[in-house]
């Protein structure tokens, strides 16, 4: 009987200059640099289906969106009162790029599939967007 695929799910916190992701693997934070290069580097390094939810942040979650939709990543889009407001919910009160990363993860794997959390938030949105 073949061994069935789980997906891997992650928790990005998106600044100008990096990334910082929850992997709910290997329950560990890693930072990645935010540009064209790394994030491929980065996402390469997955075998089998990808979830990953990312606040929205400017413009600096653009980049990485664009990447991974275009490699058939499923992405959610978090937006940043609700995450807020879940961080107050919930009773965090120590707001580090770190502890972000996590309490991303733990939005998006706190909703049954992610239903709650899902956006329509295709390539054509982003298209002519894009200054790197």
């Amino acid at each position: 009987m073949a061994k069935e695929v789980e997906e891997a799910t992650l928790g990005i916190d998106v600044s100008k200059k990096h990334l910082e992701v929850f992997d709910s693997d290997s329950e560990a934070v890693r930072v990645v640099d935010n540009d064209p290069d790394s994030i491929n580097r980065f996402l390469e390094g997955f075998s089998g289906p990808v979830a990953l939810a990312v606040e929205a942040t400017n413009v600096f979650h653009e980049r990485l969106v664009t990447i991974a939709l275009a490699r058939g990543l499923t992405v959610y889009l978090v937006d940043s009162y609700k995450l807020n407001k879940y961080r107050e919910a919930i009773g965090i009160r120590a707001k580090t790029d770190t502890n972000d990363a996590r309490l991303i993860h733990r939005y998006l794997v706190g909703y049954s599939n992610g239903a709650a959390l899902a956006v329509d938030y295709s390539l054509a949105i982003l298209e002519g967007t894009a200054a790197w």
